[in-house]
């Protein structure tokens, strides 16, 4: 069902995933552009959840069109049963058709890739196995920087990237950090005390402010 809201037109689609359909959103602009956004969710980090929802906002106002997926996997009990190596079988296989509706309905012009903690395992499936997005913008919203593949990517990648942790993140590794500071293109937007939900627990007026600084980043990598 279309939606008309502002600048864009907004429509729910169902894809076949893994196992069952899945709901994906496409966001349109009014005035017609080629250049795409593709938007993943993290495991339990639906693109309804604030850091997710003013992403998806930000690149709305630079001109993107946006597609996102609407899954919850911590929800998705046949995901939840499964082996790391089926889980990972099943997550590729979903993205897969999420980047193939893309081209279908004429939005082969992907410029940047965000995601949410699985979702930035998501972004590395797509790079690896697509050389067309190699020069897409990465936004790494809580990266997963124990997974390789990730962060080799993140080394190897000569594209612009926003990667956002928190301090009190259980994914934060200083060490690892450091080996990919200083590359460039890639930029680290790292908040002190900030957990997995990029809140700091207990202080809503100080997670607003993450919030705000975090969109005003992308923002900056959008321009």
């Amino acid at each position: 069902m279309q939606e008309v809201r502002g600048i864009i037109t907004t429509d729910s689609i169902e894809i076949q995933g893994y196992y069952k359909p899945l709901h994906i959103t496409v966001y349109r602009q009014k005035n017609e552009t080629t250049e795409t956004a593709l938007v993943f969710p993290g495991y339990g980090y639906t693109v309804t959840m604030p850091i997710l929802f003013y992403t998806i906002e930000a690149l709305i106002e630079k001109g993107f069109n946006v597609i996102s997926m609407d899954h919850n996997y911590s929800k998705d009990d046949v995901f939840r049963s499964k082996s790391q190596e089926e889980r990972e079988d099943h997550l590729r296989t979903d993205i897969d058709a999420l980047y193939l509706a893309a081209i279908n309905n004429g939005l082969s012009d992907i410029g940047v890739l965000a995601g949410k903690s699985l979702g930035t395992r998501s972004i590395a499936h797509l790079i690896e196995t697509h050389k067309e997005l190699e020069q897409a913008k990465t936004i790494l919203l809580t990266p997963i920087l124990s997974d390789p593949s990730l962060t080799q990517i993140m080394k190897e990648s000569q594209a612009k990237s926003l990667a956002v942790i928190g301090t009190a993140d259980p994914f934060f590794d200083l060490e690892i950090i450091k080996t990919l500071q200083g590359k460039v293109g890639l930029k680290f937007y790292i908040i002190e005390r900030a957990n997995h939900g990029l809140q700091i627990e207990g202080e809503l007026q100080k997670s607003l402010i993450v919030l705000q600084g975090v969109i005003q980043e992308i923002s900056i990598l959008l321009e």
